[in-house]
């Protein structure tokens, strides 16, 4: 069965200490759709501007996406991200954010995609993404991510979100702001208790916490020799992840697990390039043989 991943399709600006790209393909539906597709089909609902260059749109066909819901409004500008990132890695500086079209009206769901099961809402405003999750009657599941942006400035949506999704996904920064804990296991627990049936802490490069009614799961990290970009690893693991349980069935704590191990390594490639090169170059062989040199789970907790 299709997945439905929507979020932001992104021109982005990327420094790191290894190099840089400018307008780059990006965005939280790109790599979450780019990671999907290993497991299950993908429908795509996005929308850029006028200014989006014709040869990324032809890379996002090349992957075998369903594009009909990704919409080009000739008079706007695609969202765009400039980021910069220190020696660890795990520091980013945003320079510059312009929202473009992702502060103009919701694009509208295309009739051949109301019947979609399963939807993962890649991070953009939480009024949007309630409305998107409002306009289809027969989803079996939600799965959402966030950014801090919204957080800060529209709490009142996001927690209105936050208790209609299954799952929600945030970084361990991200989650402290949400609920004033630091230790990433309470906050995943005190999300928790706000409504969804698991939550997922992103930790980096230090693997994730798994919070679900069933139980809670400290995750590894797939350790990456070299790191060229971290951006949109954090969406390929949200990918990853909504596109295993779409495959495989219902969502219980042991079918979470695998499927985290999953979105851990799709995760792994996406950090080896900028944009998503790396992570639409592995193939499935791949993802396999990572997964059978990817630690055991740290533990129960």
């Amino acid at each position: 069965m299709s997945l439905l991943v929507t979020g932001s399709i992104a021109l982005d600006t990327v420094e790191t200490p290894v190099g840089s790209v400018r307008d780059a393909l990006g965005g939280s539906c790109v790599f979450a759709a780019a990671a999907a597709r290993f497991f299950t089909p993908v429908r795509v609902s996005s929308v850029v501007g006028g200014d989006f260059p014709n040869s990324l749109q032809e890379d996002l066909a090349n992957l075998n996406l369903d594009l009909c819901g990704l919409e080009r409004r000739a008079e706007s500008k695609t969202f765009r991200w400039w980021g910069r990132y220190y020696e660890n890695m795990n520091h980013r500086e945003t320079i510059e954010v312009h929202q473009n079209v992702l502060e103009e009206s919701l694009s509208e769901i295309p009739h051949e995609y109301l019947d979609s099961r399963y939807l993962l809402l890649g991070h953009t405003n939480p009024f949007t993404q309630l409305e998107i999750r409002r306009c289809l009657p027969t989803l079996t599941w939600t799965i959402a991510d966030t950014m801090a942006i919204w957080i800060r400035s529209q709490r009142r949506e996001l927690q209105l979100l936050i208790e209609q999704v299954d799952g929600f996904l945030l970084n361990s920064m991200e989650a402290e702001l949400l609920t004033g804990l630091s230790d990433a296991k309470q906050a995943a627990r005190a999300i928790l208790a706000m409504g969804p049936r698991f939550v997922i802490v992103k930790l980096g490069s230090h693997g994730a916490v798994l919070a679900h009614r069933d139980g809670l799961l400290r995750l590894p990290a797939f350790r990456v020799a070299n790191v060229a970009d971290p951006t949109g690893a954090g969406d390929a693991f949200a990918g990853g992840l909504a596109g295993y349980l779409a495959a495989h069935g219902p969502i219980t704590f042991a079918g979470l697990c695998v499927a985290a191990r999953y979105a851990t390594v799709v995760a792994s490639f996406a950090v080896e390039s900028f944009s998503h090169d790396r992570l639409i170059a592995a193939t499935r062989r791949d993802i396999e043989q990572r997964l059978r040199e990817l630690p055991t789970t740290v533990g129960c907790l």
